[in-house]
């Protein structure tokens, strides 16, 4: 289903009956209630859409003294009833927010990595010789310190993305703890690393840490989305598309 095509100041219209000065016009194929201060106009009148309020169109006789650029307003989006205001201004909500969600989704695709490849280095160096100490052979230790920050930034992907999620849907604003919290939660999965990984080796390792760092993370993500309240995003518009 098309939506109907947005009318603007300085659209032509023409005149579907008389005007005195109330009647109605045809715009872009769509009949309107419309009025002409200007007093008469018969049927088949060219005229211009020069505004509009919650009873229709304000239209003017076309003539060649007017220049479109110089109407007040140029343009601008225009309403025949109260009904298309709230309908288009409820479109354009929509489409922000879309806009919106859009955004979020990249920015949870390059910082969750981002994140998370940076935990998995602290994690590498800092449990460096216990991958020595585990490595099956000599040379692997480079191998393992490689998968693990390959498994960083998976995990830092996935953490990122629940727990956006999860605060998402109670307040559009709270990116900035979704980072805090997922990074809170990656600092407990290297230190569940480092200290898991010489005692259960490092397939165990790498399973107990994540579990610990989820038990410590999503528990304070749903504090938090406790704590903040809100609406949720059926009701709230994002406040800026920046």
């Amino acid at each position: 289903m098309n939506e109907p095509r947005t009318i603007k100041v300085g659209d032509t219209a023409q005149t579907a009956t008389v005007l005195r000065p109330g009647g109605f016009v045809v715009v872009h194929g769509e009949r309107h209630s419309a009025r002409c201060p200007d007093g008469y106009l018969e049927v088949g009148t060219d005229v211009l859409v020069v505004g509009g309020d919650n009873h229709g169109f304000i239209v003017t006789q076309v003539c060649e003294t007017i220049r479109l650029e110089s109407l007040p307003n140029f343009g601008t989006p225009v309403y025949s009833s109260f009904g298309a205001s709230a309908k288009a201004a409820a479109l354009e909500a929509e489409r922000r927010m879309q806009h919106w969600l859009t955004k979020r989704q990249k920015w949870r695709l390059w910082m969750g990595p981002i994140l998370g490849i940076a935990f998995a280095v602290v994690g590498v160096l800092l449990a460096w010789d216990s991958l020595a100490a585990t490595a099956i052979m000599p040379n692997a230790v480079a191998g393992e310190a490689a998968v693990l920050i390959g498994i960083g930034a998976v995990v830092g992907l996935a953490v990122l993305g629940v727990i956006d999620r999860a605060l998402l849907r109670v307040d559009f604003e709270l990116h900035r703890f979704s980072l805090g919290i997922t990074a809170l939660t990656l600092a407990g999965i290297t230190a569940g690393l480092v200290w898991m990984t010489p005692r259960f080796g490092l397939m165990w390792g790498i399973v107990a840490a994540i579990g610990l760092g989820f038990l410590a993370g999503m528990p304070l993500a749903m504090g938090v989305a406790l704590i903040a309240g809100g609406d949720g995003p059926e009701s709230l518009g994002p406040k800026s598309s920046t």
